[in-house]
Parts: C-alpha cells; structure tokens; sequence
C-alpha cells in the first residue's frame, strides 16, 4: 500500500495526474458465489468441472441469466474476475443449441483479442464432446485459433467460426 500511495503522490505532480480528484484503497472481499436457476449444457459443466471451476461468481449468474432471457448485459468487473466465461458460455450454449448459429468477438486492442481467443481455444478443447465434430477436428480448431492469437492474426477468427460448425 505504501507503494501505491507513493506512486499516486508522484502521479498527481504530473500533468496526467490533475485529474484524479478522488482515489480509494478498497479492502478484498471474500468472493461471492452464486448458483443459476436453469442448468448449462452438461458439456460446459464437465469442461468449466475440468478446468477446476465448478462454480460461479454472483455476478457471473447475474450475466448468464440475463443472457438467457435475451437482455443486453454489459460486465464491468476488475482484471480476471470471469467476464471472459460470463460471455462465451451463452455463445458456446447457443452454438451447441442451433446448428445455424453463428458468433463474432469483436475487441478493441489486438492483445485482449489474442488473450480471449487463447481462452476460447482452451475452452473449446474440454468442451469438444459436446460438438458434432471429432476430438482431434476440434483439438486443430483450437490450435489454430491459438495460432492465431499467437500471431496477432486475430482476422483468422472469422474463417475459423465456420469451421468450428458442425
């Protein structure tokens, strides 16, 4: 804490640091679960079981209901507190429901799509049971998706989600 207060005192001596009018140290928080009122597609509950989460934040519940009844949902969470499942597990649910659906991630910054696509690749991986295609068809899927990342060429994704339709 000390450190922050430091670096906060040296960055309101700056012109970038005017601004700050207000600053907080919040205390953490235990985290908050939740449970939601409908069940997931037994695929995802075994992949989120294999990546060893077996349950969810409240506000991921909050999300996915949302989700589920056809509300818009904007997720203003801090770093790595789950916004990433809170929206690719209603597209994998849709995706594993509909045939014909089809999904486009759209991200400001090159690096939070690389980080995101790596994340989807994963997911997809211990999730692969629950699609139409073999294991070693989605096994490629995500490498490429992961390739992709990896390369920064993010434009891949569009032509690897027909792919990933079975």
């Amino acid at each position: 804490d000390d450190i922050m207060q430091q670096f906060l005192a040296r960055l309101k001596k700056t012109p970038a640091g005017e601004g700050i009018v207000f600053h907080q140290v919040l205390p953490a928080q235990p985290p908050r679960w939740g449970t939601l009122s409908f069940p997931l597609p037994e695929v995802l509950t075994e992949a989120l079981r294999q990546k060893g989460l077996p349950r969810f934040y409240s506000h991921q519940v909050e999300a996915l209901e949302a989700s589920a009844r056809g509300d818009q949902v904007i997720i203003a969470t801090p770093t790595a507190s789950g916004k990433t499942l809170a929206y690719n597990l209603p597209v994998l649910s849709t995706l594993l429901d509909s045939s014909s659906a089809r999904a486009l991630y759209l991200f400001p910054t090159k690096a939070l799509a690389q980080d995101q696509l790596t994340v989807l690749a994963k997911l997809l991986v211990a999730a692969r049971k629950g699609f139409a295609r073999s294991a070693g068809h989605w096994t490629a899927i995500a490498d490429l998706l992961a390739r992709c990342a990896r390369d920064g060429q993010v434009q891949h994704l569009v032509a690897a989600s027909e792919l990933c339709r079975a």
